[in-house]
């Protein structure tokens, strides 16, 4: 089961015309995505990128994927970059224009990939906003009240989130036998790109899993009930829009009031302390399922916190510094 599959819904899907031949292959490929199992939000994606490259095809007079060359990919980025309101959107118009190309090239429509054209050059990811204390996280995790059922279940959640770092709709699609007690491991089936992994998850949390199957779930499912790991009041599964405003409103009422509270909070967190106490980049990537390792570079902002502590420590200057002020008392 792939995460989030299916058609985007809503306002923001849009219908791609089909007046020329490129504009027909376009559609294809969205087509392609949405029957190889890419979640919404990506076909979502690239379908906006899709939107752009075809307003600036019309402009340009392109009708076929073949005439999408190193020439006019270099004017699609200039034209992009007069058009594009924020950074994050130009990147990911560019991206979804790369990958529509590279999809061609396999179809048969065009010769080349207009890869250096297309790639991403000069900017950075922004880096992760609103990490949180080690106090601070204890504070959201203190909100749930586990005298009841449902407080019981979302201190768990709220546990895991902060154990492993998994993302809202990994977490909520963990089946209760995705959770490996003996080796500490939970399986996310599917996660992000329909890659599956195991994630280490701590002691703590899983005595607090334990607690909710022990007094919860056995309430509201079968106990040979082999199905959807969290569930709601009626026994439904306990969707990824639900816990993320359960999550919401447990910063809510800790007082953590800053832009972007989210559960990716939780897995921006779970990341920040672990680089801060010397873990391995390459075991964060695995742990937090990144394709690149680029995409966990991020968090090594949070090394210079280390570094500052070990150059003052270390230096020989700072050194003398500490030597003298104990010498004043």
């Amino acid at each position: 089961m792939k995460v989030n599959p299916g058609r985007p819904r809503g306002p923001r899907a849009w219908q791609i015309p089909s007046r020329t031949v490129l504009q027909q292959w376009c559609a294809r490929w969205i087509e392609w995505l949405r029957v190889n199992g890419f979640s919404g939000n990506t076909v979502l994606n690239r379908q906006a990128a899709l939107r752009r490259l075809i307003e600036y095809a019309d402009i340009a007079g392109l009708t076929e994927p073949s005439e999408f060359d190193s020439a006019h990919a270099m004017s699609f980025r200039r034209w992009l970059m007069g058009h594009s309101q924020a950074e994050s959107a130009f990147c990911q118009y560019l991206v979804g224009a790369r990958l529509f190309c590279r999809w061609c090239v396999r179809q048969g429509l065009m010769t080349t990939e207009p890869v250096e054209e297309l790639r991403i050059r000069g900017f950075r990811k922004p880096l992760p906003q609103g990490i949180l204390r080690v106090d601070e996280v204890e504070q959201v995790l203190a909100v749930p009240d586990v005298q009841t059922s449902l407080g019981l279940r979302d201190r768990a959640i709220l546990e895991v989130f902060y154990s492993t770092g998994i993302r809202r709709a990994e977490l909520s699609h963990l089946r209760t036998v995705d959770v490996h007690w003996e080796r500490g491991l939970i399986f996310i089936r599917q996660g992000k790109g329909g890659r599956d992994r195991y994630v280490p998850i701590g002691q703590r949390a899983l005595a607090w899993v334990r607690a909710y199957l022990d007094r919860v779930r056995v309430h509201l499912a079968p106990v040979d009930d082999q199905s959807w790991l969290w569930l709601g009041v009626r026994g439904e599964v306990y969707s990824d829009i639900t816990v993320g405003k359960m999550v919401k409103a447990c910063f809510q009422k800790a007082g953590i009031d800053r832009k972007g509270v989210s559960c990716h909070m939780m897995r921006h967190t779970c990341a920040t302390l672990l680089m801060e106490n010397g873990a391995d980049l390459r075991a964060v990537q695995e742990i937090l399922g990144h394709r690149s390792l680029e995409s966990t570079q991020v968090y090594t902002h949070v090394s210079q916190v280390r570094a500052k502590e070990v150059h003052t420590r270390c230096h020989p200057a700072e050194r003398q510094i500490l030597v003298e002020a104990k010498g004043l008392h």
